[in-house]
């Protein structure tokens, strides 16, 4: 493994075990599904959860370096430097 290489940790990942487990009563309806159809559901829950993502990561991040959260309403307040 390169050391350099960036690594990413992807939030619209779906298996048909997932769906299964979230709708056991759809699942001759499932069984069906192509791996295209799952692709499709997975980008939309993605989608859905992009939002709430940068979220969470922001709370985890400041919580695990244990620092002061920053939110829009800190940049908000902060007028920057004053212009002559």
């Amino acid at each position: 493994m390169t050391e350099n290489v960036p690594r990413s940790f992807p939030t619209n990942s779906v298996a048909k075990e997932d769906l299964l487990y979230c709708r056991p009563d759809l699942g001759q309806e499932i069984e069906a599904l192509a791996e295209s159809d799952i692709e499709r559901i997975a980008n939309k829950v993605g989608d859905a959860l992009q939002e709430n993502y940068w979220t969470a990561l922001g709370i985890v991040l400041a919580n695990y370096l244990q620092v002061h959260e920053i939110n829009d309403i800190d940049i908000e307040d902060d007028p920057g430097p004053s212009l002559p």
